[in-house]
């Protein structure tokens, strides 16, 4: 029994290492702690959070959630309410909604659902490392498409390489994680029209964008739309998404696929209030928008510093002059926390920066001005 015992589970851990980690990098806590300070002072700016959206008004909101929900009931009227909320706002049949624990576990729910062992999905390179993840987990393979070198789509390959492959599903970040791009409209409907299988586009970041393509879920069949609450609303810890596509594919996610009660009645009650307050979030997203804009306009100005165009909430910059690892290392001995991409395509030593408020803006440009002594 013994010997049994230990032939799967050496088996297991054997296959666990196949499969990457997501490495979330170090805490603001364990920073702070390293270099003697209090957490409060360390500048967080690597996870794409919403840093705009007021902490007190969200704390005000979830007090009178905490008043509200009963906490000794499963979630139903919170799903319905908060469905037909989203529904109305966004245009389209409550039915075609499927919530989720953030987004991240939509894409696990879509890739369990569409995909079987062996069947492969495609999606580009570089973006969102979760659906790589989700595929491999499955113990489906996972087919990368590079970008153009100006972080287009090539979608006459992208195309031809999923006829060759048989690939099921295809997934499309956009605007993408981390170039910061939203790809030409043309070109995500040609992917959607010349795919024949299901579609996966994630616009976490399409509030900060031009465009959304969720009112194409009602004609397109193999189109599901992926939002989430995390990024625009502020509120990453509640783990807070959905999905929308056509009725019949929802209602079979939800009703055979989706775990009962996925997400918890506090986090369901705060979604609706704030949908209920989009008036603050707009202005938010606009206040984010010129930051945004300054922020790219100072990097640029910097000898060495090469930044990209956003609509997203962060900016991706590559270093000329200096390697991203070092970078990244004596922005972490400022108290300040960046994301360190590294390579992206062509280009060796990248970073990523959230977009934050003005004061939090100048304390990191400041620090980095002095790091690449421009």
């Amino acid at each position: 029994m013994k010997d049994r015992r230990s032939s799967w589970l050496e088996r297991f851990l054997e296959d666990a290492k196949t499969l990457t980690k997501y490495d979330v990098g170090i805490t603001s806590e364990r920073l702070a702690r390293r270099l003697g300070v209090d957490p409060s002072e360390i500048l967080k700016l690597n996870s794409n959070e919403n840093l705009f959206i007021p902490l007190d008004f969200l704390r005000g909101l979830l007090k009178e959630v905490v008043e509200e929900v009963d906490p000794r009931f499963y979630p139903r009227d919170e799903r319905v309410e908060l469905e037909e909320e989203l529904a109305r706002r966004l245009k389209v049949h409550r039915d075609q909604i499927v919530l989720g624990s953030g987004s991240d576990q939509l894409i696990e729910l879509l890739t369990y659902a569409f995909l079987d062992r062996g069947e492969k999905a495609l999606s580009i390179t570089p973006t969102f490392s979760i659906y790589e993840r989700a595929v491999r987990t499955r113990g489906a393979h996972y087919v990368p498409v590079p970008l153009m070198e100006d972080f287009s789509l090539n979608v006459e390959r992208m195309l031809r390489l999923a006829e060759a492959e048989e690939a099921k599903v295809l997934f499309i970040c956009s605007p993408n994680n981390p170039t910061a791009n939203q790809f030409r409209l043309e070109d995500v409907k040609g992917l959607i029209e010349g795919f024949d299988w299901l579609v996966v586009l994630d616009e976490t970041y399409a509030d900060f964008a031009t465009y959304s393509m969720v009112d194409l879920t009602r004609e397109c069949e193999n189109l599901v739309v992926l939002r989430t609450f995390s990024k625009v609303f502020g509120v990453a810890g509640l783990r807070l998404g959905y999905a929308v596509s056509n009725v019949d594919v929802s209602s079979a996610l939800r009703e055979r696929f989706q775990m009962p009660y996925p997400v918890s009645s506090v986090t369901l009650r705060m979604g609706l209030k704030l949908l209920r307050n989009l008036d603050l979030i707009k202005e938010k997203i606009e206040s984010l928008k010129e930051e945004r804009a300054a922020l790219i306009r100072r990097l640029s100005e910097m000898e060495g510093v090469q930044p990209f165009n956003s609509e997203t909430n962060f900016v991706l910059m590559n270093l000329t002059e200096m390697s991203s690892d070092e970078a990244y290392r004596r922005l972490l001995d400022q108290g300040i926390i960046v994301r360190n991409i590294g390579r992206v395509l062509n280009l060796e030593n990248c970073i990523r920066v959230t977009v934050a408020p003005r004061p939090m803006m100048e304390r990191f440009l400041e620090a980095f001005r002095r790091i690449i002594g421009r």
